[in-house]
């Protein structure tokens, strides 16, 4: 697999460019995330203690944040992926789950990305239903998502 950049801001920029572009219309961020070579099947060590593919969703969620605060209405951020799979060009060595899979065994381990995820939804500032979502004027009365201030 080829070397990518990680460059967190770049989401906050193309997200902005989306929004003016599109007059605002609902975007949601699929299949975000950063792969790990299968160390041949090692179970633990790096492999589960992910601290580059935390760091990787830290900086890409503040620049989402951003973008949100800057008024770009953004009604979703899915990791790729829940669970290691099977990558195309690369099969099974490159793992981009918050989840080890042994493949052998099937065995799901969540890697420490997991537990920080999960964390980090677990601690989203929690405000009166009223506050967090609410109808907006848009035509299709679809709920929006709006924090104070913004």
């Amino acid at each position: 697999m080829g070397n990518f950049f990680v460059v967190p801001n770049g989401l906050e920029k193309i997200i902005g460019y989306l929004r003016t572009r599109y007059n605002n219309k609902p975007m949601f961020v699929t299949e975000n995330g950063i792969a790990q070579m299968d160390r041949l099947g090692e179970q633990g060590g790096e492999l589960l203690n992910d601290v580059k593919r935390i760091e990787y969703h830290k900086g890409y969620l503040a620049s989402l944040a951003q973008a949100i605060r800057d008024g770009a209405d953004v009604r979703g951020y899915f990791v790729w992926s829940l669970m290691d799979n099977f990558e195309w060009i690369n099969g099974n060595s490159m793992r981009f789950g918050l989840y080890h899979v042994n493949f052998e065994t099937l065995k799901r381990t969540p890697k420490l990305s997991a537990r920080w995820f999960t964390n980090f939804l677990a601690n989203i500032p929690q405000r009166n239903k009223s506050d967090i979502i609410r109808y907006s004027s848009r035509k299709d009365n679809t709920p929006s998502l709006l924090t104070q201030g913004a």
